[in-house]
């Protein structure tokens, strides 16, 4: 499918962002737009309400470093 869009025989395709991701250096002369995002949650259990402060203070540390920039340009995260 990829093949078809990049020579001109598909005017469009739908692919998933690891795909986009994936296929960059091919689709990098397109003007891809992003349709659909889809948030993922984890919900702590009650019992755990004391962990709380401690996974979020782990989150804001972790969107800080190289890794998450890597995992935002692999899986075109916004």
């Amino acid at each position: 499918m990829l093949q078809a869009y990049t020579s001109g025989q598909l005017d469009f395709i739908i692919l998933p962002a690891i795909e986009v991701s994936a296929y960059k250096e091919q689709l990098s002369t397109s003007s891809y737009r992003t349709i659909l995002s889809i948030p993922f949650y984890h919900y702590i259990h009650k019992k755990h309400k004391s962990m709380l402060k401690n996974v979020n203070k782990g989150l804001k540390d972790f969107k800080q470093t190289k890794a998450y920039q890597d995992f935002q340009e692999r899986y075109w995260l916004n």
